[in-house]
């Protein structure tokens, strides 16, 4: 009998290549980057919460120990399935871009790109409202009980994660080129080993504007007035009332069914419609048969990212209907027929599967909305 030296990461069974071993439980499962941010959310499911109000409230403690990230800074999309009705509900809280930021704009400082970093690159945060949106549909907490976890380790202070110190310290150059970020992030000129502890009680201060006020406290109150006057000190295109035109949108998810499984993505401004052109994809393949790691990617896949969501926002943007349906095998197949080997693709010989989207002019799509009971 031979005897394999074990590898890091390996286990003694199931998938030995694996680092980590499956999770199982009964009545609720939470997963995050962060076992601060899975602990609160849980904590939330074993108090009654329901998955949404588990979900608002890990996000809240990852915008604070994971300031490598993008926090209240950022966007968010969500997948909501309703548990009753059995549908799937999308939601869209990403920012838009400045009513200033036009191509005039763009060629009158001289630019022929946008910029890679800086103050013209900054939209409007779209996180806060999306957490809002989320807890006024499907939550049973209000926003001060979802973020009272976050707002507890931003005043009182976290120990720093491994890979969170990590990234924290490769972004130290450009943080010490920026006083404001500086003074926040690197405490006595320095970023956080792991291990250390770290408070941030400006962000602390700024959750609980929130918490008290909900998403007009961000985008109609102090918070969005403080941030238009550093983009207008940063000669930056952002206002306030870029901040109250902001609104999250339900919109309708788009699907494919894959090998008899319906996947639901997010439509653009996502990237959604890449994952499931890939599988409508690979769905001609013997994906099985082919081995763990044996085959590389098909050259083509490389193009879709950019090739494809372009294509797709550009028809839906022209389209005057108000709601659409594109036929998700159209473009796999033509990939497909460049892809084609005789002894390894089966090509489709017919359309196996839908993408719908709820696409219009403004990408709105409001669905009715159900009693957090039934969720």
């Amino acid at each position: 009998m031979t005897h394999t030296p074990a590898r890091p990461g390996d286990r003694p069974s199931g998938h030995v290549f694996a680092t980590r071993s499956p999770a199982v439980g009964r009545h609720g499962m939470i997963a995050t980057s962060q076992s601060l941010a899975s602990a609160a959310g849980l904590k939330v499911l074993q108090d009654g919460g329901n998955a949404v109000d588990a979900a608002v409230t890990a996000a809240g403690v990852l915008a604070v120990i994971e300031p490598s990230m993008n926090g209240i800074g950022g966007d968010l999309f969500a997948l909501v399935h309703d548990g009753r009705s059995g549908r799937v509900h999308a939601l869209d809280a990403s920012g838009r871009a400045p009513a200033a930021a036009t191509p005039a704009e763009f060629a009158r400082r001289g630019l022929g790109e946008m910029p890679a970093e800086g103050p013209l690159t900054v939209d409007v945060p779209g996180v806060v409202s999306g957490w809002q949106a989320l807890l006024t549909r499907f939550g049973t907490m209000t926003m001060a009980q979802a973020l009272a976890p976050a707002i507890r380790h931003a005043r009182d202070g976290f120990p720093v994660a491994e890979l969170v110190a990590n990234e924290w310290a490769a972004a130290a150059p450009r943080l010490a080129r920026d006083p404001a970020a500086a003074a926040t992030f690197l405490p006595d000129g320095a970023p956080p080993r792991m291990g250390a502890l770290f408070a941030n009680p400006r962000l602390a201060r700024s959750l609980a504007l929130i918490a008290e006020g909900g998403a007009d406290a961000f985008y109609r109150g102090p918070i969005a007035d403080a941030i238009a006057a550093d983009m207008h000190a940063r000669d930056g295109l952002l206002i306030a009332a870029d901040f109250a035109a902001h609104t999250a949108e339900w919109v309708e998810p788009i699907q494919t069914r894959y090998r008899g499984v319906d996947v639901h993505e997010m439509p653009p401004s996502t990237q959604g419609i890449v994952a499931l052109e890939m599988l409508n994809i690979l769905e001609g393949f013997d994906v099985p048969a082919l081995g763990h790691n044996s085959a590389d990617l098909p050259p083509d896949f490389g193009r879709i990212p950019d090739e494809d969501p372009a294509a797709f926002v550009r028809q839906a943007a022209r389209s005057q209907t108000e709601r659409r349906s594109v036929v998700g095998p159209v473009l796999s197949i033509q990939r497909l027929i460049r892809l084609a080997s005789p002894t390894r693709v089966i090509l489709p010989t017919e359309s196996r599967s839908t993408i719908t989207t709820g696409l219009s002019a403004t990408r709105a799509c409001i669905t009715k909305q159900r009693p957090a009971s039934e969720i």
